[in-house]
């Protein structure tokens, strides 16, 4: 007799926890269509945020016009989803959260279901030459530390001109701190041609 298996499709989304961000990164769409300081929108609110951890099986916190470390109560959402085992995807670019403040985060997400992505393009120091009002070098020690506590972590680098010749020192960097390398070519160049990379690259080769 055969026995068929049943597979459950997880259900996912990406989600803006917020509307809040302190870069003014020039090819964000938070800059392309808004003034920066009126983005319309607010923070998700608790009642919301248990409806949608009751649905989905994952989530994605990667903002498209904000950073989810914005979120003013950022970590009742995360002890919210932890409970619910929730798999967490958390993307991060602004630097303006202390140590201490992520490394509470750290504590509360290891040996779960979850990965922080880091946006540093380029050497830590040359990353605000994109990531404008970002700190990279601070940023950088945080995704150290993330990864030191045994999360899973993960570097992502979008390719410039200015960090193209920067991509085997940063990769050579991420190893040594056990940090996955994530290299991202993008297509999108409206507003920021000064900044396309000279070198053309394989689309559908990402992560190293």
């Amino acid at each position: 007799m055969s026995t068929e298996k049943l597979v459950t499709l997880k259900k996912s989304i990406n989600l803006d926890l917020t509307h809040k961000c302190s870069l003014r990164c020039p090819g964000c769409t938070r800059q392309k269509f808004y003034n920066s300081k009126n983005i319309p929108g607010s923070d998700i609110d608790i009642e919301s945020w248990e409806k949608i951890t009751d649905y989905f099986d994952k989530i994605a916190l990667c903002g498209q016009i904000s950073d989810p470390t914005h979120h003013d109560d950022f970590f009742n959402l995360l002890k919210i989803a932890l409970r619910k085992n929730v798999s967490l995807v958390i993307s991060v670019a602004a630097s303006f959260r202390s140590q201490s403040w992520f490394t509470r985060a750290f504590l509360m997400t290891k040996n779960h279901d979850v990965e922080w992505v880091f946006g540093i393009d380029g050497l830590p120091a040359d990353s605000n030459k994109y990531r404008v009002n970002q700190d990279g070098e601070k940023l950088f020690n945080i995704m150290k530390r993330c990864a030191s506590m045994g999360n899973k972590t993960t570097w992502q680098y979008i390719v410039f001109n200015y960090n193209e010749n920067d991509i085997d020192t940063c990769m050579s960097m991420a190893q040594e701190i056990n940090v996955k390398f994530k290299k991202i070519i993008s297509s999108r160049w409206s507003n920021i041609e000064h900044l396309k990379p000279k070198f053309k690259y394989n689309y559908l080769t990402r992560d190293f």
